[in-house]
């Protein structure tokens, strides 16, 4: 197997992501574990060919039994049926995991244990796709619309890497929906206005590219912007997926403004003209958002 790796956040010793690990069939024991599943554990493994290429698609979940079901149906539904699906649980504490066993008969691989956090999470589920295979992450409460979509540009795309779909927005507090259109970004002219999203971002598995768990919330733009610098992109005007809004992002104010700051130095980005001409007012919204809710903690109110 080729050497084909790179630990974005310089952890060689992160287990997922180190010399050998391109492809895990399962996760090595954890002394957290609550326990693991599925159709690897039982022997079955799915491959993909040029005509019908295998789709990753990883859900990675902590406490989700909300939303859980209607995700899992979301992918267990679909038309295609050359899907690989992967769930990495932290070690949820609510229903979770009831949900999980009932539905093992479909999941290739499910697994039980603690983690780092949300971006860990989603390093160990990578090193579980299968080489070749096309991945897909989204969250517990998000919902796969049309991965046939996904199967067809795979196929049609020769020699890409990485394919970019549009997603549909659903508002968690009245449940109205509207299409985001996704676009091919620029690092410098793009970068505030995050015009991708990854629940629209399909990577094909050559190479264990990880997130890097030091910059935060926002480490998968880097590793989109990282994908797409070293691989290009295609573009496909197709809705695949469906997010809620009002998730970690939306309302962890001073984490989510040193996360873009940290990213944008990761990537060189040129932001600053930007944030004056365009966002300062914006930026000095979330600062103080930041500052009053941190008083309010302080004080006890």
């Amino acid at each position: 197997m080729s050497n084909n790796f790179d630990c974005l956040h310089e952890n060689k010793a992160c287990g997922y992501c180190g010399d050998g690990n391109l492809f895990l069939s399962t996760l090595p024991i954890s002394v957290s574990r609550k326990g693991e599943g599925g159709l690897r554990t039982k022997g079955i493994t799915k491959f993909g060919s040029g005509v019908k290429p295998l789709i990753s698609i990883i859900t990675v979940v902590y406490n989700g039994e909300k939303y859980l079901e209607e995700s899992i149906l979301s992918v267990t539904n679909q038309v295609y049926d050359n899907i690989e699906y992967i769930i990495v649980d932290g070690g949820s504490k609510d229903g979770t995991l009831d949900i999980i066993h009932r539905y093992e008969h479909v999941i290739d691989y499910w697994v039980s244990e603690g983690d780092r956090g949300i971006y860990d999470a989603m390093n160990k589920a990578i090193s579980l796709a299968s080489p070749g295979a096309w991945v897909l992450i989204i969250g517990a409460d998000d919902r796969l619309l049309d991965v046939t979509c996904v199967a067809f540009a795979a196929a049609e795309s020769e020699g890409a890497r990485n394919l970019l779909f549009d997603v549909e927005r659903e508002d968690f507090r009245n449940h109205s929906k509207r299409k985001h259109v996704c676009q091919v970004p620029n690092a410098d002219k793009d970068f505030l206005s995050f015009p991708l999203h990854h629940q629209g971002f399909v990577f094909k598995k050559d190479e264990y590219l990880s997130f890097d768990t030091s910059l935060g919330i926002h480490a998968d733009l880097h590793f989109m912007y990282t994908r797409i610098s070293r691989g290009g992109i295609v573009k496909v005007n197709k809705v695949v997926s469906s997010y809620l809004t009002g998730g970690a992002s939306s309302y962890i104010y001073i984490n989510n403004a040193k996360s873009i700051y940290k990213v944008a130095k990761r990537l060189e980005a040129d932001i600053y003209p930007r944030i004056i001409k365009r966002n300062f007012a914006g930026f000095v919204r979330l600062f103080l958002n930041a500052v009053i809710r941190s008083l309010i903690k302080r004080l006890g109110f």
